[in-house]
């Protein structure tokens, strides 16, 4: 009797683990990044995590043959190189892009 309840016990830890490792990398699996005249807001999944970045604080727009990057003062960046951009073209977002940061510097 004993030994199933610790075989219980076993995979009921092995299941919160799992549960755990999937719910660390969800917010990578669902996340979408909106570009406005405010800044760039990455949303996700749960919403106590997304971060909004100003565009006072980019310090560069770059566009390179895989797509548009956004970096910011912190380190971080927002880029369409392997996502998909909904919405317009990349030179589009250039162009907006670059009159929301200059406008906000």
């Amino acid at each position: 009797m004993e030994s199933l309840g610790a075989g219980r016990g076993a995979r009921l830890g092995a299941s919160l683990i799992v549960l755990l490792a999937i719910l660390s990398f969800w917010p990578n699996i669902a996340a979408t990044v909106l570009v406005g005249p405010i800044g760039v807001h990455n949303e996700v999944l749960l919403p106590f995590i997304s971060i909004d970045e100003p565009w006072s604080r980019a310090t560069s727009i770059v566009r390179a043959s895989g797509g548009v990057t956004i970096s910011f003062a912190d380190g971080r960046t927002a880029s369409t190189v392997g996502h998909e951009l909904g919405g317009g073209t990349e030179n589009q977002l250039v162009e907006v892009t670059n009159q929301w940061w200059k406008a906000a510097r």
